[in-house]
């Protein structure tokens, strides 16, 4: 059979020696072909990450099933579908991660699409590489990506306008030479150019999130505060100190409550560190964020506040009092269901006139209100229900999920 040039050859054989490019930085295609061989029973459900159509280089998934449904030669072996085979072709990706796209054989014909991995039971018939036939006169080539060397990422960051995309190729530096980003962060975070000290300290966060020299770079963090005075910067290394186990000593306690005169995106992430702490300091803090001019500085502060329940200070108790009054509803509700949650009996009389207007953001009142237990909300859950029965169904669906669960409790 004469076959066509261009063509894409699904190679089972594994010496890839014949490839003088085959290094570190080379990154091969891979295909694994299954057999359906029947179903089974489970009970195990799950997110399958999403397939992408064009894995680069020519391979997509309208070209790979228009070439298996032709009279092409595809694979190196004999080979004959059966109803649902299927096949599945993926590379990892230096900068985009596991991308990958399935096929399976159905009515004669391939097709996008697969075998439910839980129900399904399957064997694995051959597995490879990739390669493309050009023509007779050339050798067929291996399909391959190929890596940035350390030098071209660090270049390719430095020059990167995208946040996201900044973000991948930082990724990618720590997953292969951590040391290297780690050495290269601790020189750009003393740079006069305030780029440079963003890109340094963009890299000791994902080397933290990594756990990679983490006390270290826990160190590092204060030292930069101290003399940093970009916002920005100052913003991402607070909300990193938010997923850090929070044992700051009094004295890095006291040095952080100095950003609260900075702005709101300082003071949203400050709050984001402070979160969980059972200090007065923070307390102090919160306090004074709660009676802020930003709506969102006093509900995030409210919140926080609210989420101490374990203390039993004065000022705290009544900045959660006296936030029930804000004009803001979103801050009011979260200073209700904050008392609600330290069972505050004197809140009902407030509960009562917030589910007067009630509408389909008022999910944190009927929360309060369940929180409370107190069946004398029924009749007035009731008429709300009958209020909004032809006009909200999302409304009275919450409404009705309070009022069952007044009903049920003890």
């Amino acid at each position: 059979m004469c076959q066509a040039n261009n063509r894409f050859i699904f190679c089972s054989c594994s010496d890839k020696n014949e490839d003088p490019s085959t290094d570190e930085l080379t990154v091969y295609y891979i295909w694994t072909l299954i057999r359906y061989l029947g179903s089974k029973e489970s009970r195990i459900r799950g997110k399958i990450m999403m397939p992408t159509k064009d894995l680069g280089n020519g391979i997509t998934l309208d070209a790979i099933c228009e070439q298996l449904n032709s009279d092409l030669t595809t694979f190196d072996f004999d080979y004959e579908p059966s109803e649902r085979d299927s096949l599945s072709i993926s590379i990892i990706h230096p900068i985009e991660r596991y991308m990958y796209f399935k096929l399976i054989f159905i009515d004669r014909q391939w097709q996008q699409g697969s075998n439910n991995i839980f129900t399904s039971v399957t064997e694995e018939i051959a597995s490879g590489n990739i390669k493309r036939h050009v023509n007779f006169s050339q050798e067929d080539q291996w399909i391959t990506v190929t890596k940035d060397t350390i030098t071209s990422i660090f270049k390719k960051i430095d020059e990167e306008a995208n946040m996201e995309m900044r973000w991948k190729l930082i990724r990618e530096l720590i997953d292969r030479k951590p040391e290297e980003a780690f050495s290269k962060a601790k020189t750009f975070i003393v740079s006069d150019a305030h780029h440079q000290r963003m890109i340094g300290c963009e890299i000791l966060v994902k080397l933290y999130y990594s756990d990679y020299e983490s006390s270290e770079i826990f160190i590092l963090f204060f030292d930069i505060l101290k003399l940093e005075d970009n916002e920005e910067i100052i913003s991402l290394i607070l909300n990193t100190l938010d997923s850090i186990n929070k044992n700051f000593s009094e004295q890095q306690i006291e040095f952080l409550c100095k950003f609260k005169n900075y702005r709101d995106d300082v003071k949203l992430n400050l709050m984001d560190a402070f979160s969980w702490i059972e200090n007065e300091k923070v307390i102090d803090v919160l306090i004074e964020f709660s009676k802020d001019k930003n709506y969102e500085v006093r509900e995030t502060a409210v919140s926080k506040l609210g989420n101490l329940t374990e203390s039993a200070n004065v000022k705290l108790l009544e900045a959660l009092w006296n936030s029930v009054h804000d004009k803001n509803k979103e801050v009011r509700h979260t200073a209700i269901l904050a008392l609600s949650e330290r069972k505050e009996e004197d809140l009902k009389d407030i509960l009562l006139k917030e589910l007067q207007k009630i509408d389909g953001q008022g999910r944190l009142i009927l929360d309060a209100i369940e929180n409370l237990n107190d069946k004398s909300f029924i009749p007035h859950i009731e008429f709300q229900i009958q209020k909004h029965k032809n006009s909200a169904n999302y409304l009275t669906k919450l409404l009705q999920n309070t009022l069952d669960d007044l009903n049920s409790a003890t």
